[in-house]
Order: structure tokens, then sequence, then C-alpha cells
């Protein structure tokens, strides 16, 4: 045995170091590729740095070993090469898996993992631990360099995976379940730079590209899942609905679940609460907090309460939040209202709270449509600085519906010089909303209120 080295990283490597010839693509090998369905990319050696590796499990039980490698492939998408240039190595991680094989004792699959870091470097980063403010790209591909999936990460969120092939597949869209969503294919052209001896690879080869987009907290059909234990539980991979021709990213020995489902789902929603709450959906945090606050909560209404906040920021990343208590995001509130799989005092929590949450909708319903035409300069409501107007209207005695009334029925004038610049009033019964008029981000959103104009 190596000195230094942990009985369970030693069998690893004295496995590898048995297996290695068995594992490098054989001669002639590299003219298969032309007739794969799969994308293969050329072969590196690879340098395995058996001091730096991480051990943990897949949900289904399999052990897993981790070993970042000495020296970097070279392999990175094109895209990504043409954006940082000679910074692209600094933002490059990769790592050899090695899954254990449940029905050999001391067999392993190993699995190239590679990750693509947007800005922030990816050092030190490992499969079942993705930093939950790291965006960036995961390619995993078999030992001998064939595609297996990619997976892009925002903010430490999954948001989609891609496969790549060297034919248009039968099915072109890759429906798992209600929850996933297939972009129609295209062709690209060769999607990877590679340098081999310090010459770049060159390839003419064009691949099909299949993007899906998934929420990961659901990959069953509804009505057929069960409350997980824990703070909400994990999901399996997605099932194939692929015809026998047609191989999945998710077979035998090759099957390597999605990051997010090794994530604590905890640590997951209270990710996913801070991100809202920073981007101007502080009143929707406040009500899943109060939700949380319940009193007797299972581990089922967990598990639906983790569903909604994944839902909420996967619909709302990216948009205004104004749109946070939409008719569609509200509906999802009482629908957890109606769900079979959450105890009474949650259900009594939630209408309580969706009837005040729900009037929020009167405001978003303006947004973009309704406008008022002043001395010739035309203004369209644009919503609301943050949260704050909107909170201090309502201590002043103004409900949504009430401001609601104020836009749709008041009397617009313009004032000059006013205490924040130049601002419209619109009035009404003895009421004014003030919009501002300037010409920065603010246009067209509610400053504040007065009461007696």
């Amino acid at each position: 045995m190596d000195q230094g080295f942990s009985p369970g990283i030693q069998k690893v490597k004295s496995w590898y170091e048995k297996n290695k010839v068995l594992l490098d693509p054989k001669p002639g090998s590299v003219h298969a590729r032309e007739f794969s369905h799969d994308l293969i990319l050329p072969f590196f050696e690879k340098e395995p740095d058996w001091e730096d590796f991480y051990s943990y499990q897949f949900p289904d039980g399999r052990q897993v070993f981790e070993v970042h490698l000495k020296n970097l492939t070279g392999i990175m998408p094109t895209t990504f090469m043409e954006k940082y240039g000679s910074q692209a190595d600094d933002l490059t991680e990769e790592s050899l898996l090695f899954v254990a094989k449940p029905q050999e004792a001391d067999g392993f699959v190993p699995v190239v993992v590679r990750y693509f870091g947007e800005v922030q470097k990816s050092k030190g980063m490992t499969y079942h631990q993705i930093p939950l403010g790291w965006t960036g790209r995961i390619d995993i591909f078999t030992y001998d360099e064939r595609h297996l999936r990619s997976i892009k990460v925002e903010n430490g969120q999954l948001i989609s995976h891609i496969r790549y092939q060297t034919e248009e597949p039968r099915v072109s869209s890759r429906a798992y379940s209600s929850y996933t969503y297939c972009q129609p294919g295209y062709w690209v052209d060769f999607p990877y730079y590679a340098m081999e001896e310090g010459i770049g690879v060159e390839s003419q080869q064009s691949v099909w590209v299949q993007e899906c987009y998934t929420n990961t907290y659901e990959t069953e059909e509804p009505g057929t899942s069960s409350p997980q234990v824990g703070g909400g539980g994990t999901s399996s991979p997605p099932p194939s609905s692929t015809t026998p021709e047609e191989e999945d990213i998710c077979e035998e020995e090759f099957c390597i679940p999605f990051p997010e489902e090794l994530l604590d789902p905890d640590q997951k929603r209270e990710a996913q609460l801070d991100y809202l709450n920073t981007h101007g959906a502080s009143e929707f945090v406040s009500m899943i907090r109060q939700m949380m606050a319940t009193p007797g909560l299972t581990m089922g209404d967990w598990a639906e309460i983790n569903k909604l906040v994944n839902q909420i920021y996967l619909q709302q990343k990216g948009k205004f939040m104004m749109a946070i208590f939409s008719p569609e995001n509200v509906s999802q509130v009482l629908f957890l209202a109606l769900s079979t799989n959450i105890s009474d005092a949650l259900r009594n929590r939630v209408f309580s709270l969706s009837t005040r949450y729900s009037a929020y909708t009167e405001i978003a319903s303006l947004l973009g449509s309704k406008s008022w035409t002043v001395g010739g300069l035309k203004i369209t409501f644009n919503g609301y600085t943050s949260h704050a107007p909107i909170a201090y209207g309502i201590s002043k005695g103004l409900s949504p519906s009430q401001i609601k009334t104020i836009l749709g029925n008041g009397v617009p004038r313009i004032v000059h010089n006013a205490r924040w610049g130049n601002q419209l009033f619109v009035e009404f019964q003895g009421k004014a909303i003030v919009i501002d008029i300037s010409s920065g981000a603010n246009h067209g959103k509610i400053v504040t209120y007065l009461l007696n104009p």
C-alpha cells in the first residue's frame, strides 16, 4: 500500500493502475467515432492526483471517489474558449469520477467530469458540492471521451442539460416527464476546442444538439410521487422515453444523477429564497417564511414548500420581480393549498396568506398596459422601484386594490422640481401616487404616495 493513502482511495488507485491499459482506446478505435451515434472527442492521457480526492455517495447508494486531474486535457467548449481565451484554463477544473459497481466487489466505472466556470474559478469543485453561487457548465464524458451530457448551471441551480449526437434521432424531443421541456434540436459544427501537443485539434464533424430544461424536484408524472424523508427529498434520474434503438444518457453503468439531486434540499431552498429576497421579491419570501413557521409541519409539507420555492425561482429568475404576484404565481400558491400531500395546519396557513398576497396581482395586471399622456409626454406604468413604496402605501391605509383604483381612475399632472425631480402625480379622491418620469431606470415606476397632495 502506498504511504499516506486511505484504504478506500488506495483500492481505487490500485484498480486504475491495473485496468488502465484496458480503459485506453484500442488501436483503430479512432475510426469507431465515424460510426457512432454519439459525439466522441480525441483521447487525451489523464493523470489523477490521488492526494486530491473526495468520497461521497449517489442517491442510489453507489460509492463515488472523485479524483481531480493534475493535467488539464485542454478540451473545452469552443464558445468558452472564444470568450475567455488565455483565461480559460484558470476557469476550468477536471476530475475522474470512479463510480463503484455494486455487482463487483472491487470494480469501478470511471467517468470524466469537466467544470467550466463563468468568471468564478472552478478550482476545487466536486460534482456533489456545486457552490450555491456558481455559474457555468459541467460536461460528462466516458473515460474514452464519449459525450454523455452537458449541464448548464446558474447560481448553483441546474438550468438545462444538453446531449450531442452525430445524427438526428428518430425521437427529437426527449419528454422525460411533464416537468421536462426539450427545445427543438438543431445542427452545429464541432462544438469543442482541444489541444494536442500544443496544436489545436480541428474537426469538420457536425453534431445534433438537444437541450432540455428540467425541474429536478419532480421527475415523475403528477400523482405518482410520494413525499420524501428529510427536508424535501431528492429525485431520480429522468426515465427514458426513447425507442429501443436510441441510447439513454442514463443507461446501465453510465447512469450519473444530476448534481442537484445531490444537494441538501434545505440548502437549495435557502439559496433560492436568498436570491428572490435580494432581487425584489421580499414579500414572497416573507410569505414562505410564515409558511415555514407553521407549527407541526410534516415531511410532506417541507417537500411541497421546497417545490413551490423552486417553481417560483425558475419562473421569476431574470424577470421583473413585480410579477412575483402575477396570477400565474398566485395560482401556484393556491394549488399548494389544494395539495393532498400537506397537513391541514399548512393548508390553513396558505389560505390565510394567499388572500393577502393575491391582491398584488391587481397592481401587476396594469404593468405595461396603463399609460398617461400629459403635455405631449407619454408615461407608461412600469411597476414600482421596490417593495418598500408598496409597504409604505399600505402603512398609509392604501391597499393594493386602492392603489389600482387610483392608477386606473386618477387625474395625471406633472410636477416639476419636486422632491425627487420631475414627477407624475396621479390624483384620485384626495390621494396621489407619485411616479418617476426621469429618463433613468425608474422611469414609469411608483416612487411614493401622498394623502393630501
